[in-house]
């Protein structure tokens, strides 16, 4: 055998022996992309609104009083009982910035909660919207500024006075603690993001519920 057929015959096998590793690795790239495709179409918002072209904002809101949700802070059973019976008159403010072409919204929406009895939560009401369909350009910034109003509880009336804790200064007597969460999948309607702001003090939650809602522009 010459040196040239010895080659080839080489080369030859090396090929046979490549060629199911180069077949195995294009099965598992192309399984990948499957895979991945499969994910985007799933998680992806436009498929949920493949008609849809644009999104509407509307945030919505309830107060509780000393009861739900149940990560509100608790009092001893003692100082529950001594609380029974109260009412809380609040506002609260609300911090939002949402910009996009088209919407250029930048303020603090000022909301107010009656009577809201100790142990109950009061009904959802909208506290803010977009005015008009626009281009997503992200969620809207939502921060919860402040709690103030009063809490009677017979001829007793305390000044309720809750504050975020800010950078440099004092830790405020009544802070409030904010939490954020997006809930698990998607619907036609739209996508959600859950915030919630407690007072450590007088026990007060404001939920928040941030609706994007898809719309055609």
């Amino acid at each position: 055998m010459d040196f040239r057929s010895m080659v080839s015959r080489i080369g030859a096998v090396s090929f046979g022996l490549r060629f199911p590793m180069q077949l195995l690795n294009l099965r598992r790239a192309t399984l990948i992309v499957a895979v991945s495709l499969a994910l985007v179409a799933l998680w992806t918002p436009g498929r949920v609104h493949a008609a849809a072209s644009g999104v509407r904002h509307i945030l919505m809101g309830s107060l509780s009083f000393g009861g739900p949700p149940a990560s509100a802070p608790r009092q001893s059973a003692s100082g529950a009982r001594e609380r029974e019976g109260a009412t809380a008159d609040i506002q609260t403010d609300v911090r939002i910035s949402d910009h996009a072409p088209g919407v250029d919204f930048y303020g603090v929406i000022t909301t107010r909660f009656s009577d809201v009895r100790w142990g109950q939560q009061t009904a959802e009401q909208t506290i803010w919207e977009a005015t008009k369909c626009h281009f997503d350009r992200g969620l809207p910034k939502v921060s919860v500024l402040g709690f103030r109003g009063d809490i009677t509880h017979g001829d007793t009336s305390t000044r309720v006075m809750a504050t975020p804790r800010q950078i440099g200064k004092l830790v405020p007597d009544d802070e409030i603690l904010t939490t954020r969460r997006v809930p698990a999948g998607l619907n036609r309607d739209g996508a959600e993001l859950l915030i919630q702001a407690v007072t450590k003090t007088s026990e007060l939650a404001l939920s928040l519920r941030l609706v994007v809602k898809y719309c055609d522009l």
